[in-house]
C-alpha cells in the first residue's frame, strides 16, 4: 500500500475508536478500503455507516447489490473489490454466469433484476448517466427509492474502487 500502514498498538484515540466500530461489524481485519480510510478517521466512521446501510439496509436484495458491486469493479478496474465480492456474491445467489459476464465487462442480457442493476451500475459508472430504457426500467423493477438506493450503492463503491486504486491497497494491507 501507498500510505504508511497502520498499526494497531500506535493508533490514535479516534483510529482507535473507529476501527473497533468497524471491526465489530466485520470479521477479520479491517481490510480494503478501511486500511487507507483510518488516516482519516472522522471520514473513515462516516464512510463505513453510509456503507454498512447501503450494502445491508436498503430494499434491494442481497444479489441485486452484489451484482452492483461486481458491475462496479469491473467498471473501475479493481481488482480487489472484486476479489472481495466475487465469493459474497456467490453466497448471496448471483447465478455464475452473471458473475462471469460482469467481472469480464462482457455484454449483458438485461433479463431480471440482478441483470439490470448491473447494466445502472455500467451505465452510471462509465457514462455518468443512465440512458432512458435503464432508468425506466429500474424504476419499473425497484421502484424511484430503491433506484435511488441503487444509484447510491454504485457510487459507494465507486469510492471504495477509487481508493483502492489510489492507494494500492493489496489484500494483505489490513489494520
Amino acid at each position: 500500500m501507498r500510505l504508511r500502514r497502520l498499526d494497531r498498538a500506535a493508533l490514535s484515540e479516534r483510529q482507535r475508536e473507529v476501527a473497533e466500530s468497524i471491526a465489530a461489524t466485520r470479521s477479520g481485519g479491517l481490510a480494503g478500503p478501511f486500511a487507507a480510510w483510518l488516516h482519516a478517521p472522522v471520514a473513515a466512521n462516516l464512510a463505513e455507516k453510509l456503507g454498512a446501510h447501503l450494502r445491508y439496509g436498503t430494499s434491494l436484495p442481497a444479489q441485486v447489490t452484489e451484482s452492483v458491486i461486481l458491475a462496479v469493479a469491473a467498471s473501475c478496474n479493481c481488482a480487489l473489490e472484486r476479489q472481495i465480492h466475487e465469493p459474497i456474491a456467490r453466497r448471496s445467489g448471483v447465478p455464475e454466469d452473471l458473475i462471469r459476464t460482469l467481472v469480464s465487462k462482457d455484454m449483458l442480457e438485461c433479463e431480471g433484476p440482478m441483470s439490470t442493476a448491473a447494466l445502472a451500475a455500467r451505465q452510471i459508472v462509465e457514462g455518468n448517466k443512465l440512458s432512458d430504457e435503464t432508468y425506466k426500467a429500474c424504476v419499473e423493477e425497484f421502484g424511484e427509492a430503491g433506484t435511488v438506493e441503487l444509484i447510491l450503492v454504485a457510487g459507494y463503491y465507486v469510492l471504495v474502487a477509487l481508493t483502492i486504486n489510489a492507494f494500492e491497497v493489496g489484500i494483505e494491507d489490513t489494520v
